[in-house]
């Protein structure tokens, strides 16, 4: 998922950002709101991590999503699919993939 602007980096009036910048706060802004999203709409999903539920890792345009079982991982799928059909963006299928860290439960 890349979120891409031909703006000019000059900075714009008043403001003292340049538009590199409001491209940052922006993808920010949805990486934040992804998140409330994910967790909102797959609620059992992400991996316990002490007192935190972890359901997603984002940098730049690449996601991770987090999941303990295959039925949350989809669930998570589910949503991500959902979110970026609002802001008409897709899904690389090439570009994705899977990594099975542990099949066991406990540990």
């Amino acid at each position: 998922m890349a979120l891409h602007d031909s703006d000019s980096d000059a900075p714009s009036q008043g403001h003292g950002l340049s538009q590199s910048d409001k491209r940052h706060v922006q993808k920010g802004k949805l990486a934040i709101q992804l998140h409330h999203h994910l967790q909102t709409m797959a609620p059992a999903a992400g991996v316990q991590i002490r007192h935190l539920r972890l359901t997603d890792l984002v940098y730049a345009d690449d996601i991770c999503l987090l999941a303990g079982s295959p039925q949350h991982l989809q669930a998570l799928i589910d949503a991500l699919v959902g979110y970026c059909a609002t802001l008409h963006m897709e899904i690389s299928v090439a570009k994705s993939d899977l990594m099975v860290v542990s099949r066991s439960l406990h540990h």
